[in-house]
């Protein structure tokens, strides 16, 4: 059995079976944290259209939004394996997607095919999150829940690295595949080592059940959160290009969660006493003062990825607020 008692970063790392999975799921999520990046390199350089490439990478986002739900159902019932057939159909997606940037088709069709590589992506979060609450008793989660949160921005920093090295050293295309190539293998490591039991059928729910509704409100900031998350990376990365920048461009995305992990480490812990929305109020605050001063920052792109890693630890604090609330309502 766990030990309940167990706080803090070291003792969540401690509880059995967490290390290893939190240590494959930081891999998988690499490709998460950088495929954003290769695809807006990708679109970039082929249509030289900031627009076009943010265009591809919203379209991205939506499909790994849209697919979460649809594969924690999945995965409820068929565990972890799926991760086989989808990391193959993420595989094959990636191959449509260079094909239709190679054949020059219109922007809505590489948006098309972006949206498809996100729906296909393997969902690392929702199986990671699973696969804690079944084993982490309900006391020790908030502790490893914080920690999953600090290697998942961990990851979402080295993700955009790997991506800007890759695509410099190459080609932003083989940026795109060697990303995938990652992340898919990370999710068959995950399917294979750590297996879920399957849950029993269950009939048709409607889109707000009685078990979901205590969740929405948290859930809704959540999604604005996601927004700013989204907003960040790709402004930071147009920023650092027209201040003549251009190899911080992978750097610029990744300060956003490097300094996540620094929110998520020393911002979000603080003053558990205080209700949530008395914490959330004064983080979205100091979010939004945060980041309207990035208009000012001067100089050239090494200040500005600066000013992002300190809006990441905002940003971070208020996030992970939001995910051990929502741990704490949802039923099992």
């Amino acid at each position: 059995m766990p030990d309940e008692r167990s706080a803090g970063l070291r003792g969540a790392l401690a509880l059995p079976g967490v290390a290893p999975l939190l240590a494959v799921a930081a891999v998988a999520r690499l490709h998460v944290g950088g495929i954003g990046l290769a695809l807006l390199l990708l679109v970039e350089d082929d249509r030289a259209s900031l627009a076009s490439a943010g265009a591809a990478v919203a379209a991205l986002s939506v499909g790994v939004g849209l697919t979460r739900p649809v594969q924690g159902r999945l995965i409820d019932r068929c565990g972890l394996r799926c991760f086989v057939a989808l990391s193959l159909l993420h595989a094959c997606v990636t191959a449509l997607l260079l094909a239709t940037v190679a054949a020059a088709a219109p922007t809505a069709a590489i948006a098309a095919a972006a949206f498809l590589l996100g729906f296909s992506a393997p969902s690392i979060s929702v199986a990671v999150r699973a696969a804690l609450s079944a084993r982490v008793a309900p006391d020790a989660r908030a502790a490893v829940l914080g920690a999953d949160t600090a290697l998942q921005d961990g990851a979402f920093a080295l993700g955009p690295l790997l991506a800007g090295a890759v695509a410099v050293a190459t080609s932003p295309a083989a940026a795109l595949v060697v990303l995938v190539a990652v992340g898919s293998a990370g999710a068959v490591a995950m399917a294979w080592r750590f297996e879920l039991p399957r849950a029993a059928p269950t009939p048709p729910r409607p889109f707000a059940p009685p078990a979901l509704r205590p969740i929405l409100q948290p859930l809704a900031v959540s999604t604005a959160l996601g927004v700013v998350y989204g907003a960040l990376a790709v402004a930071g990365v147009a920023a650092v290009l027209e201040r003549g920048s251009d190899g911080l461009a992978g750097p610029a995305t990744a300060a956003v969660f490097a300094g996540g992990v620094l929110g998520d480490l020393l911002i979000a812990p603080r003053r558990p006493d205080l209700p949530l929305a008395v914490r959330l109020r004064r983080r979205l605050l100091a979010l939004l003062a945060l980041a309207a001063g990035l208009v000012a920052v001067p100089g050239g792109g090494v200040p500005l990825v600066g000013a992002l890693l300190v809006v990441g630890a905002a940003l971070a604090g208020a996030s992970v607020t939001v995910v051990v609330d929502v741990a704490a309502r949802a039923a099992p």
